[in-house]
This record gives C-alpha cells, sequence and structure tokens, in this order.
C-alpha cells in the first residue's frame, strides 16, 4: 500500500469506533431523583440458558 491508500484505510478503521455514542437512547430507561437507570446484554453470561441476559443498572449522579 502507498502512504495515501494506508491512511485512508486507517482512518476508515478508527471512524468506526470514534464516533458511537456511549450509550444510545435505547438503552436510557428511566432518569428519576438524580438516578439513571440503563440496560445491555451481558452476552458473557452464561447460567441455565446459553446466551444473553439483559442487565439493568441504577446509578446516582453526582455533580
Amino acid at each position: 500500500m502507498n502512504s495515501s491508500a494506508e491512511t485512508e484505510h486507517v482512518l476508515e478503521y478508527l471512524g468506526r469506533y470514534t464516533h458511537r455514542v456511549a450509550i444510545s437512547n435505547r438503552r436510557l430507561l428511566a432518569l428519576e431523583n438524580r438516578q439513571v437507570s440503563f440496560q445491555w446484554k451481558d452476552y458473557r453470561w452464561r447460567g441455565a440458558h446459553f446466551g444473553e441476559r439483559l442487565v439493568v443498572v441504577t446509578a446516582g449522579l453526582t455533580g
């Protein structure tokens, strides 16, 4: 690869990751009394059923 094509390839690759939202709106469940609740899929969970599970977390806001 020449340096121009190589640079373009690197920028394209990094662009897939640098412009993502940390927590998308569909994962936000509630914002009440300075507490935020959100969910994510835990693909590493291995219980009675193999696969995924939804995890809900509520965290207090500071500041």
